[in-house]
């Protein structure tokens, strides 16, 4: 088990390690290969890992277009870890090319770390390469590159259906500051009750009975956690601009800016359409998740200045801290596919 948590350390720590020694893109690049061998090679680990084996051998295709390709492709090579290593090899790739537009080598050890992202790509890979492409969205919106990130959020639908709330918003953010706050208010804490109404009748008149998994109790065990640690990390953000005199803790923006502003407002968004959906079933949180994506273009040292010299170790400390227990709490009693322990495909008994 002790082996299992250091392996799944491993892409952050030797990030860490090779960033201090080297270039910080060779660092991306080795971490990100090791990241991606883990993810692709798995076996058993992850608690959707078994339905997708279920999904390939009964030959049920996803209605997502993209999706729909690479299933059909993994049909033909008749080998359903093909799937695993796709998704992991986009999912990868996508998220370190988002890394290299923006510039800051250290956002790849937030993917790294931080719950919603390489983490949750044990769980849901269709959902995580969607997620990917929103990240490379997003970072396309804070660089200003307008054609590239809407060409990508218009891709990340078509690959999973969760992404279309987050794709909305990132429309909605060429109006005013204040029709943002507005609609991100009132629109997320309605939009529990609307999504629970939906789902009950396409559950219920049978359009979409696949459904019903999806609402089944162990998925929604790290919900409350997560929403919980979301809020306090944008309490985080918030606090450390107050007092260091509005200087921006986004690595695009040095004071905060019109983009600092909007970023923490998606991220507020998440919050509350979480806390909406968690009344539901914790499994609608899943669409909460990519309002979360601003929380990787944030340098979390500057929100630790408080600590002086140790900023950096304390800001990794808690990184890490909540790396390990989310690993634990999806390791939980009686989970499918438990994080913990690893094993893999060649390489692991």
């Amino acid at each position: 088990m002790f082996l299992s948590y250091l392996l799944y350390l491993s892409p952050a720590v030797v990030f860490l390690f090779m960033t201090s020694v080297a270039n910080w893109r060779f660092a991306l690049y080795l971490s990100g290969l090791i990241a991606g061998l883990m993810l692709g090679l798995r076996d058993g680990v992850g608690w959707d890992y078994d339905n997708y084996v279920r999904l390939f051998q009964l030959e049920i295709i996803a209605r997502e277009p993209i999706s729909r390709a690479l299933m059909q492709f993994t049909l033909w090579t008749e080998d359903y870890r093909s799937l695993f290593y796709i998704h992991a090899f986009l999912t990868l790739t996508i998220l370190m090319l988002a890394v290299r537009q923006v510039g800051h080598g250290i956002l790849f050890l937030n993917i790294l770390l931080l719950p919603w992202f390489y983490l949750e790509a044990y769980t849901i890979i269709r959902q995580a390469l969607a997620m990917a492409v929103c990240v490379a969205g997003y970072s396309m919106y804070v660089t200003d590159r307008e054609k590239p990130k809407t060409l990508l959020l218009i891709v990340a639908p078509l690959i999973h259906y969760t992404s279309i709330p987050f794709v909305l918003c990132m429309f909605l953010l060429s109006r005013s500051f204040r029709f943002k706050t507005q609609i991100t208010v009132v629109g997320s804490v309605l939009s529990g009750v609307v999504l629970g109404a939906v789902v009950d009748y396409l559950i219920s008149s049978g359009i979409l009975p696949i459904l019903q998994f999806y609402l089944l109790d162990k998925a929604g065990v790290t919900g409350l956690p997560r929403i919980g640690l979301a809020a306090c990390l944008l309490l985080t953000i918030f606090l450390s601009e107050k007092f260091n005199r509005k200087k921006s803790v986004f690595v695009y923006s040095t004071d905060v800016s019109e983009k600092a502003k909007v970023s923490k407002l998606i991220v507020l968004s998440g919050v509350l359409m979480s806390v909406a959906f968690s009344f539901l079933n914790p499994v609608y949180g899943r669409l909460g998740f990519y309002f979360f994506i601003p929380f990787i273009f944030v340098d979390w040292r500057q929100c630790f200045k408080v600590f002086g010299k140790l900023s950096s170790a304390v800001s990794y400390g808690v990184l890490f801290a909540v790396f390990l227990l989310m690993i634990t709490i999806k390791s939980g009693d009686n989970r499918i596919g438990p994080m913990v322990p690893y094993d893999c495909h060649y390489f692991c008994s």
